[in-house]
């Protein structure tokens, strides 16, 4: 399989398109084992306690999203028309959002949470979307350095990258200078890898279902091994998730695992998949809302209270899918109604701050030489 047909037929390939889908389930139902109040210092193994640990696999479905995005942007780069889309995006639920929890449910905001609000990108408020975002703002330089470098070169770029921020970190906890910012170039470059040499080692179907499977299988078992050696020693005791931060190497193969499976997998076109992983954004902006978050998790679907309920994985599984479904159509009517006024004011607001600033800058240059 050559690369020119492997990027045809992913350009919107519902296989991948698919995997944003699982990704954000992945990121929903983490943010309820993180969010809900569970409590799982000392205690005795049980099967929820297994379950809340083995659901933190948000760092999973980011490894998947920022990994699509690296797949696709080494060779066009990223699109100032489609970064403004985001920002629009990011501001309409950042501020929507406040409205409706500050006056429906009296939210209590600080002076700080009113910054972030306002100032969402700046501030944080959504940390994936500011690291993608200098992750954009980087990836043209990225790609002059993806078209100026050898596949051997590359191949070792990421191999040390893998040993820094990879390897060293899954056994230490050492970061090693790395960061988010860090560990998304380290993905983005292993997606454009994908993309510019699809014949690698993940091109092997036994290869890279061995790696997804014995990924998988040592994360949970590796949560059973820590819950175990807990009851008998507390230095074991929580720590479960050691190995389920999105740098660790069992993470990184399943992440690696399922997007090669995407890539090298049969193709196909389903219009229903690919406009449902187009709202999967949305459906992060509006659940992962600060207010929202404490809302949903603390009052609305306080999973934390039933740890020891025998229904608890249904009530999760429940409730990744309400809340899956219900911002999905959130989304697709904002996408319907709203999006394209919104963009078109900030095109026109953007357009003009440029224009005012170039004036200014003119005037600069001609008054003091510049």
């Amino acid at each position: 399989m050559n690369q020119q047909n492997i990027a045809t037929k992913s350009a919107r390939n519902s296989a991948l398109e698919l995997l944003r889908i699982i990704a954000m389930l992945l990121i929903v139902l983490s943010h309820i084992c993180a969010h809900s109040g569970f409590v799982i210092d000392g205690g005795s193994v049980s099967l929820n306690r297994l379950l809340v640990q083995w659901g933190a696999l948000g760092g999973l479905g980011n490894n998947l999203f920022v990994l699509i995005s690296g797949y696709f942007l080494c060779t066009r780069g990223t699109k100032a028309p489609s970064l403004g889309k985001l920002f629009v995006q990011v501001w309409f639920y950042s501020i929507s959002l406040f409205v409706v929890c500050k006056f429906a449910f009296d939210y209590d905001y600080s002076l700080i949470a009113l910054a972030e609000v306002f100032l969402p990108t700046i501030f944080q408020e959504y940390w994936f979307f500011t690291a993608y975002v200098l992750l954009a703002l980087l990836s043209p330089f990225l790609n002059l350095f993806l078209e100026s470098v050898s596949k051997t070169g590359l191949r070792k770029l990421l191999l040390l990258a893998g040993v820094l921020w990879v390897l060293i970190p899954t056994f230490t906890r050492m970061q090693m200078g790395g960061n988010k910012l860090t560990h998304f170039m380290f993905l983005y470059l292993i997606g454009a890898y994908f993309r510019k040499y699809p014949e690698n080692l993940f091109s092997r179907k036994g290869l890279r279902r061995l790696v997804t499977l014995a990924s998988f299988a040592l994360l949970f078992l590796s949560t059973l091994a820590f819950e175990v050696l807990g009851t008998k020693w507390s230095i074991f005791d929580s720590h479960g998730k050691f190995f389920f931060e999105s740098n660790t190497l069992l993470v990184m193969g399943a992440s690696l695992g399922l997007f090669s499976m995407a890539i090298y997998g049969k193709a196909f076109f389903n219009p229903l998949i690919n406009g449902i992983a187009g709202c999967t954004f949305g459906v992060y902006l509006i659940h992962d809302n600060p207010a929202v978050r404490k809302l949903l998790w603390r009052q609305l679907l306080p999973h934390g209270a039933y740890m020891d309920s025998p229904f608890l994985i249904v009530g999760m599984l429940f409730s990744v899918t309400a809340v899956f479904l219900l911002c999905t159509g959130i989304e697709y009517l904002r996408q319907k109604t709203l999006a394209k006024p919104m963009l078109f004011l900030y095109e026109k607001v953007t357009g003009l701050l440029l224009r005012w600033g170039s004036g200014i800058w003119g005037f600069a240059r001609r008054k003091f030489g510049l």
